[in-house]
């Protein structure tokens, strides 16, 4: 029986290894085409968004860097590695205006519970100042 018990010892050990691969390793090598593809493809004139959150313009593309411009005209360059994506135009479909006060959009829900929350947030009790609290509870 010793040699049944390692045949399914061995079995294990291959399905661990496959479930490695299949769950860790394979989508980790996908990402890294994937960013590898993007990186390869950054010209002059596209908007990125950096690791650090930082949305700027290229104005240069140089062989492992790239000279970009931020919002207030400053160029700085940047490694390409440091490109987090490639921040894609808004469609003429979607104006951003779905906050707009219209009453259909997500903003209108926040505008009503916040005004909503500052009218329940005076009571009358809160009013008064506190030492009028402390000279009704003595009388």
């Amino acid at each position: 029986m010793p040699a049944g018990n390692q045949v399914t010892q061995i079995i294990f050990l291959v399905v661990i290894v496959g479930a490695f691969y299949f769950l860790l390793i394979r989508p980790q090598q996908q990402q890294q085409k994937k960013q590898a593809a993007m990186v390869a493809s950054l010209e002059a004139g596209a908007e990125i968004m950096t690791v650090g959150g930082i949305y700027a313009l290229i104005v240069e593309v140089k062989p492992d860097r790239l000279r970009v411009r931020v919002a207030d005209g400053s160029e700085f360059e940047i490694a390409k590695r440091a490109v987090a994506s490639i921040v894609e135009p808004a469609s003429d479909d979607d104006d951003g205006d779905d906050d707009a006060g219209d009453g259909t959009g997500e903003g209108a829900d926040d505008a009503t519970a916040s005004a909503e929350a500052s009218s329940h947030d005076k009571q009358p009790s809160e009013a008064a100042p506190k030492g009028a609290e402390d000279d009704a509870a003595d009388a």
